[in-house]
């Protein structure tokens, strides 16, 4: 089964990076000049078992002035908040933090440190002795859906890494030992996939290899990820204990509960669907019913199992589609697709005879054509000099770029800088010498330059080459449009 989701987790690559920022009032703002976040709190890190605590239920200490500054309230908060908060990094990170006040234990801290447990430490990534911001933790979704169903954990001998290939007996340990202690560290904290913990009085090292916030069989939907959330043992959470794999040979762990199978809840009501290039989606039937072409599988679904078909669509394409779908089935808004994935979910919802897929496809299309226009050059100056706009004229195209200045890899200001008010193809040419920089062109199109102000236009000194303006005019030749000539134009006068 394909799962385009990106990794999370507290250790994984973009565990703490940030956001992309987006401008929200259509005016273009350089990043890296935004003022720091007036909410986030700098904080120098201290090591919380140098202070001769034992950890309880508690992650760290905070003065009472940040303890105060990183209380969130929200419709969310519960009466019982009052006496911790939950609170995380400045960049994103992952990891959520329970604080409680350090005067709560006669802990005389500064009022600008803040005492971490070791463990935490590690996987917030933050160094002891370091300055780093902090932010209030606000829960995206009703509390209720921050609590975990279940938690699959996997263990490992607390110093293994440090053996070196020598030869150990096969140790044993009751998960119910293992259990009984992950109650006692987790009991009312937010966990992220991909934590580390160490389990000292058990000799064990153990990671959060899984989280679910849904018993398995509400999982069913595509929309459905869960990488965080809080242990209740009163609600029931379920720890499943594992060995790590490259450890099965030196430590077994007795009266282990296995995780459900989730291939279990594909069976029935599923249609297996194989695309041209080898991959499978379990669908459930309800959110295939749009597709006209799949009926007989989705009848047969419903009273059979194990239920397969095929189509001629690649699976980046398909995972799109059950996307739109999904929303269709919710009645939730579809996601907005750019044009040139449009075009090829277009000839998909042929292919599949869907019908609300096609007409999104085809609004979206005929949204586009119906922008395209003329432009004079006094009113591309007008708009880039007085209205904020980003609009770039390359061969006598006029391209919008304002919403991808964030995303552009040379950076946000390169093109502000040297590329408004002029002919940029010589500067396109320069910075992109291959085919793969004109795959959004068609996104960003907008319109011509009309024929009478082409000369008016201020051009580099150097000129683009005659390759470059063939490649880029055969690449474009489909979707840009005709531009009405000076003698067409005098007939009408």
């Amino acid at each position: 089964m394909v799962n385009f989701k990106v990794s999370r987790g507290a250790n994984s690559l973009s565990g703490n990076a940030a956001a992309p920022e987006v401008s929200q009032d259509g005016e273009y703002v350089n990043k890296k000049m935004l003022k720091e976040n007036e909410e986030a709190v700098s904080l120098k890190v201290v090591a919380l078992e140098k202070l001769g605590l034992t950890r309880m239920t508690y992650d760290c200490l905070l003065p009472t002035g940040a303890f105060a500054s990183l209380s969130a309230v929200s419709e969310n908060t519960t009466p019982t908040m009052n006496t911790f908060c939950f609170f995380t990094l400045e960049k994103h990170s992952d990891v959520v933090l329970k604080g409680v006040r350090a005067a709560n234990f006669d802990i005389a801290l500064k009022e600008n440190e803040v005492a971490i447990v070791k463990d935490l430490r590690i996987n917030a990534h933050v160094g002891e002795d370091v300055v780093h911001s902090f932010l209030p933790f606000v829960s995206p979704g009703p509390e209720k859906m921050d609590i975990l169903h279940d938690i699959i954990i996997e263990v490992r001998p607390l110093d293994n890494d440090n053996r070196d290939g020598e030869s150990v007996a096969c140790a044993t340990v009751d998960a119910k030992d293992i259990e009984k202690t992950a109650q006692t560290h987790f009991e009312g904290r937010f966990v992220s996939i991909g934590e580390v913990f160490a389990f000292e009085a058990l000799g064990l090292k153990a990671r959060i290899v899984e989280t679910n916030s849904l018993p398995i069989e509400e999982r069913v939907g595509i929309k459905y990820h869960c990488f965080r959330g809080i242990v209740d043992v009163a609600e029931t959470t379920v720890f499943y204990i594992q060995t790590a794999p490259r450890d099965e040979e030196i430590l077994k762990v007795l009266n282990a509960r296995a995780p459900p199978n989730e291939e279990d809840m594909f069976v029935k009501n599923f249609v297996h669907v194989h695309t041209n290039d080898e991959e499978v989606f379990p669908v459930h039937m309800n959110v295939l019913r749009p597709c006209v072409a799949l009926t007989k599988f989705i009848r047969s679904a419903a009273s059979q199992s194990n239920v397969s078909c095929s189509v001629d669509i690649e699976s980046v394409i398909f995972d799109r589609i059950l996307l739109f779908l999904t929303c269709i089935r919710d009645k939730e808004k579809p996601p907005n697709y750019d044009l040139r994935l449009t075009e090829s979910l277009a000839g998909a919802a042929k292919a599949l005879h869907c019908a609300p897929l096609l007409d999104y496809c085809n609004t979206r299309l005929g949204s586009y054509i119906s922008r395209l226009r003329e432009y004079t050059w006094e009113e591309i100056m007008r708009k880039n000099n007085e209205e904020q706009a980003v609009l770039l004229v390359i061969d006598y195209m006029v391209l919008d770029v304002k919403n991808w200045l964030p995303e552009h890899p040379g950076g946000d200001m390169i093109i502000p800088a040297q590329s408004l008010n002029k002919d940029a193809s010589t500067h396109f040419e320069l910075y992109h010498s291959s085919k793969e920089s004109f795959l959004y062109l068609k996104h960003f199109y907008v319109g011509e330059i009309c024929e009478e102000d082409r000369e008016r236009i201020p051009k580099s000194d150097a000129l683009p080459s005659r390759e470059f303006l063939k490649m880029l005019r055969d690449y474009c030749e489909d979707f840009r449009i005709p531009v009405e000539s000076k003698a067409k134009k005098k007939q009408f006068f």
